[in-house]
């Protein structure tokens, strides 16, 4: 068996033969074919592609892989060779991890353990039936009465987005015992974030930014609130806005949302009426020492941080990217 970098003109349709229904997988390696923060690599065995792995940037630090290999070829240790080669490749890279997300009836929770990865989370998957909530009062008209808005985010919003959700959800980690660690404000980000700008918002109260969430189809693929504005009602407001917009503007027959086990905004997403309908896992595997800070630089403890924000808004800008 070879493993060998993807060639298109001689690999693409021998790969889309191998992932022929394979619905998941092949809608990650067609989003690889279109990326240029990808890499693509088969296997190849007496001249017939018997699996394949690509990874995909995830950020500036971590890629996303995914191994697949021929139903009749499995068991001959050809999955555990392509995550070896992951881990050869990355040696000579910018990246230092690896992490990938499953499905809880994935059945790859052994291999992935069995190779190096650990599982770092638990996400619950959550989902509401398509009855409005108070649908009047959370209209737009309705909140600019309030003299709130709901808009798309841009990209002068980035310093407050960052808090809310760098440093928010580093709060939020250490409430649920989850590993610590802090992904500061960077260049990289900024423009990470600015590329999916038509489905991030944000909420502003009095032309104050209070609270930020993304948004797909009938998805909440995220919703923070600024650490020192929490217990407010602001994520009640901003969850039953897109509830009712999901619904009524979107005609879905249902509205689903993600938390992290031990979130406590899991509390307000039962209240709202979501139940759990499922599990996803998060593995991490190392491949060098984890470089990022493990907490906001200047900042020791949850109690300074809370400070921080009810002084200015916000933690101390650590990139000079405020304005």
């Amino acid at each position: 068996m070879k493993i060998l970098e993807f060639d298109r003109t001689r690999d693409q349709t021998r790969v889309l033969e191998l992932l022929m229904g394979e619905a998941e997988v092949l809608k990650r390696f067609r989003d690889a074919l279109e990326s240029d923060q990808a890499s693509i690599y088969i296997a190849e065995d007496a001249g017939t592609v018997i699996g394949t792995l690509f990874m995909q940037e995830f950020d500036s630090l971590s890629v996303t892989p995914t191994v697949f290999v021929a139903p009749a070829s499995r068991r001959r240790g050809i999955g555990t060779e392509l995550l070896r080669f992951l881990d050869h490749v990355l040696t000579s890279s910018p990246y230092e991890r690896a992490e990938r997300q499953i499905d809880a009836d994935e059945g790859i929770a052994a291999f992935l353990e069995k190779n190096g990865y650990f599982r770092y989370f638990v996400e619950l998957l959550m989902e509401r039936d398509n009855t409005p909530i108070n649908s009047i009062a959370t209209t737009d008209a309705a909140l600019a009465e309030r003299g709130i808005v709901v808009r798309n985010y841009r990209d002068e919003d980035y310093w407050a987005y960052h808090n809310i959700v760098g440093v928010g959800f580093y709060l939020m980690r250490q409430k649920a015992g989850l590993m610590p660690w802090y992904s500061p404000p960077s260049a990289y980000e900024r423009k990470d974030i600015a590329k999916g700008s038509k489905n991030r918002y944000v909420m502003l109260d009095r032309d104050e930014i209070v609270a930020v969430c993304k948004i797909h189809d009938n998805d909440i693929a995220l919703l923070g609130v600024r650490p020192d504005k929490q217990s407010q009602g602001y994520g009640t407001l901003l969850l039953s806005y897109w509830i009712n917009k999901i619904i009524l503007e979107r005609q879905a027959d249902k509205v689903t949302i993600d938390t992290t086990q031990g979130n406590p905004a899991k509390t307000l997403y039962n209240r709202m009426g979501f139940r759990d309908v499922g599990y996803k896992y998060g593995y991490v595997k190392f491949n060098k020492p984890d470089s990022r800070p493990k907490a906001p630089r200047g900042y020791a403890n949850e109690a300074e941080i809370m400070a921080a924000f009810r002084l200015r808004g916000s933690a101390v800008d650590e990139m000079g990217l405020s304005s």
